[in-house]
């Protein structure tokens, strides 16, 4: 019974020990798995920062699109507004324009209509006045008669008045002329006038006053149909003027004074004057008519103008409508793209995340797991090696007891049948107690193989849930490397195309140095030539003069042979400066010449660079730009 005491106290020292080590061993595996969740955070929180600064450039990409399209639009709707502005004020002018078109045709109608009534007037009148010449003191004396108001109006009453006195007067007075020609008797009977006719010559001088025009043309007809406008006032002067010009002939006859014929003839000249300014008036409403239709022809020809204009401003509006809504199409289209591009990869990038976060999950449960099932691994292990230590000392504890037994064998059978009674108890508890031992042992070793099963299975789809992670982090960098690259190539090639542009402008400038170095040549050029025909003219004049001296001064044979050799000399000398003008000339033609070949290589080169410049080779025609301006400086440079 010591024995079996102290073997239970061993075995729970043992199992202290071993729960403390086990406890220990599962503090150690619980850091590390801290730790390894620690950097996958850490990685995790790398990521979504890293997507953060992505969606952060897109969102900002977006808002520059955004902002330049609001731009754009904005500009679009500005000058929409600017055409729809102007095609209202066209509108209001064309209104304006047909108005003042429509009053101005009004106006020419009503003028033409009032021209051709008095064309038929004048013609009438003519008519009338050709055929009844001499009725046309009666046809206007029916008019007084029949026309009261105008009777008034003229003071006819008191011009009677006055021409009988006159009558009576030269009744008194020249006895003889009133028995040649016989007067007209001129009575005022209630309100009635009774004319009788005179002599023959008086009626035709009358005749000829009215043909010579001192009364108008239409002034009966327009007293017959009753006008009483400015007209009617101008007719009654003049009608007034014929009564009194009557008066002033009646009086002309009658009397034989000088000065009465000079008042007549004065009076004439009035009425001619004013006959003049009648056809003034006529002249000036024609001018004014032919200026009118004038301003209508202009008229027309503006409103025809306004017209296209306005065509062409609908038919320009119609076109930036149709480019207007294309473009909105093509954003809106891209824009549609875009957004279902954004939404796939959202989509795409929520999937991922749902998915590596039940990936995750599930992650720790089989951590989780697995740490429990190497727990009671561990535990069941611990009971098993404590349970063979206790099988052990059972058997040491057995043998023991046998050796007793064969030592006490030798007893009295009284002492070694109790004695025997007791191990015999003793073994059967030990044996059911090894019994219950083997049978908990065979189901923790069934369990041990379930568990064992399961860790490896579960050990199977971390694994493979470890590398589709491993996939989609290394797709994510690749996708995070060819985005860095393309913004790398985005950049290169914007400082590509400034250093072009720089480069470009830089030639450019080359260019039109060497554009002016050309054209001081060119000056240069021609100031030689300039200077080398008045060399050779020069030249030409000095010739001509030695030739005459020596023509001149042929006396004597010293002196014709000192001017022989002076002649020799100068003609040497002009030999020689004329050998150094052809020089100059031949040099200044090949000058001339260089500068030829190299206009037209230049020439040659900015053909090639026109064809080169083509709308789909921006790059390609600065380039040939570039080549043509470094070829033109170095043709330069050689010339």
């Amino acid at each position: 019974m010591a024995q079996s005491t102290a073997g239970g106290t061993s075995s729970r020292r043992h199992t202290r020990e071993h729960d403390v080590s086990s406890s220990s061993t599962a503090t150690r595996y619980m850091d590390s798995e801290w730790e390894t969740k620690e950097a996958l955070r850490q990685r995790e929180l790398e990521e979504a920062r890293a997507r953060a600064a992505q969606m952060e450039k897109t969102m900002r990409w977006w808002s520059d699109c955004t902002a330049n399209w609001r731009e754009k639009w904005s500009k679009v709707r500005n000058e929409r507004n600017k055409a729809r502005e102007e095609a209202k004020v066209l509108k209001t002018k064309l209104e304006i324009a047909t108005k003042d078109a429509n009053t101005f045709k009004h106006d020419s109608q009503e003028l033409e209509l009032q021209n051709e009534q008095l064309k038929r007037e004048m013609e009438k009148i003519h008519t009338i006045l050709l055929k009844h010449a001499g009725q046309f003191d009666r046809q206007i004396i029916t008019i007084l008669e029949s026309d009261p108001r105008l009777r008034d109006a003229l003071g006819v009453d008191e011009l009677l008045e006055v021409y009988n006195n006159a009558e009576h007067n030269e009744k008194s007075v020249l006895p003889s002329a009133h028995q040649e020609s016989v007067p007209p008797h001129t009575l005022y009977d209630g309100g009635n006038l009774k004319v009788e006719s005179r002599d023959t010559g008086h009626d035709r001088d009358i005749e000829e006053y009215v043909l010579q025009g001192a009364v108008p043309k239409h002034a009966v007809e327009l007293y017959k149909e009753g006008s009483l406008g400015s007209l009617d006032t101008d007719i009654a002067k003049l009608v007034v003027d014929t009564v009194t010009m009557q008066d002033s002939v009646d009086v002309r006859q009658s009397s034989v004074d000088i000065a009465n014929e000079d008042v007549l003839v004065q009076k004439m000249s009035v009425l001619r004057l004013k006959l003049d300014e009648a056809t003034e008036t006529i002249s000036t409403q024609k001018e004014e008519k032919s200026f009118l239709r004038r301003s209508m022809e202009k008229l027309k020809v503006e409103v025809i103008e306004l017209r296209e204009r306005c065509d062409q401003l609908q038919q320009s509006k119609a076109e930036t409508t149709k480019e207007l809504l294309e473009l909105k199409d093509r954003f809106q289209k891209e824009l549609n793209a875009a957004q279902a591009d954004l939404m796939d990869e959202t989509s795409n990038r929520e999937g991922m995340d749902r998915r590596l976060s039940d990936l995750r999950t599930e992650l720790e449960k089989l951590q989780a797991e697995n740490a429990a099932e190497w727990g009671k691994r561990e535990r069941l292990e611990t009971e098993k090696i404590s349970l063979e230590r206790e099988n052990k000392q059972l058997r040491n504890e057995l043998r023991d007891l046998q050796e007793r037994v064969e030592t006490r064998r030798v007893r009295p059978v009284s002492t070694t049948d109790t004695e025997s009674a007791l191990v015999q108890q003793e073994l059967l508890e030990r044996n059911k107690e090894l019994l219950e031992l083997k049978h908990v042992h065979a189901k923790l070793k069934k369990i041990l193989a379930e568990k064992t099963t399961e860790l490896s299975h579960a050990s199977r789809r971390s694994e493979q849930y470890e590398s589709e992670v491993r996939r989609l982090r290394a797709r994510v960098e690749e996708l995070k490397k060819e985005l860095a690259s393309a913004q790398d190539e985005v950049d290169v090639a914007t400082s590509n195309v400034r250093k072009l542009q720089r480069a470009n402008e830089d030639l450019l400038e080359q260019l039109q140095s060497a554009n002016v170095r050309l054209e001081h040549f060119r000056n240069r050029i021609q100031r030689t030539t300039c200077a080398t025909d008045s060399s050779r003219s020069s030249y030409h004049s000095e010739n001509n003069d030695l030739n005459g001296k020596e023509y001149n001064n042929g006396s004597g044979n010293d002196d014709d042979d000192n001017d022989y050799n002076v002649g020799n000399e100068n003609e040497n000398d002009n030999d020689a400066s004329s050998t150094s003008a052809d020089d100059n000339t031949e040099e200044l033609d090949e000058d001339y010449d260089y500068t030829a070949v190299a206009d037209r290589k230049i020439k040659k080169r900015k053909q090639r660079v026109e064809t080169a410049q083509q709308p789909n080779s921006s790059v390609d025609s600065t380039n040939a730009e570039i080549s043509c301006g470094i070829s033109e400086k170095f043709v330069i440079e050689d010339l």
